[in-house]
């Protein structure tokens, strides 16, 4: 992926994690509600990405979510009960828990994540448009400049086809984890949303 591409996607990113409280969408029993997470900022991130979007997923305030995080961030240590693990697949670069549970850390009573990203873009001119579907799996939608149901469909046809004439998409894992598209001020974006 070239740079350009690669900072359409972080600049995607960073829109997509910096909404405040995403609607609810309609996941399998693995996935995370969204339906509670705040964006809590950025902190400066010692992995591959410049930052990492705080996410506080439940039961817990802003300044602990950003506490914990930057411990485990610059010096991989774990405050108190949290417990923290790198995640998966990026650019989630890890995530903790805390309280009673097992297995997947942000299922725990309070949890939270990180995001990575090279900027420190915001969201105020993207809207949400609750989510969209494909491969059995549920992504939060975001747009500007476009209908949401315009938005949704395309976002099916290029997880299908891996391009759209005329737009400029980008994508880390081929569309199988989310994705940027823009066309001039247009533009369009999903993210998984467990």
């Amino acid at each position: 992926m070239n740079s350009h591409r690669l900072a359409l996607w972080t600049t995607a990113l960073a829109l997509a994690g910096a909404m405040l409280a995403p609607p609810a969408i309609a996941a399998s029993g693995d996935e995370v509600s969204v339906s509670n997470r705040r964006s809590c900022g950025l902190i400066e991130s010692s992995s591959i990405y410049k930052f990492a979007r705080v996410i506080a997923i439940r039961g817990v305030s802003c300044p602990t979510a950003r506490r914990v995080a930057k411990a485990y961030d610059n010096r991989s240590r774990q405050l108190g009960s949290w417990r923290c693990g790198l995640a998966r697949e990026q650019p989630r670069l890890f995530s903790c828990g805390a309280g009673a549970g097992r297995g997947d850390l942000r299922k725990r009573p309070r949890a939270l994540e990180a995001i990575g990203t090279n900027s420190r873009g915001s969201s105020a001119e993207a809207s949400r448009c609750g989510s969209v579907s494909y491969g059995g799996r549920a992504y939060v939608l975001f747009y500007k400049g476009i209908g949401c149901t315009s938005a949704r469909r395309k976002v099916r046809y290029v997880h299908r086809v891996k391009r759209l004439r005329g737009w400029k998409c980008s994508s880390g894992s081929g569309f199988r984890t989310g994705g940027f598209c823009s066309r001039g001020t247009r533009s369009f974006g999903w993210h998984p949303g467990d």
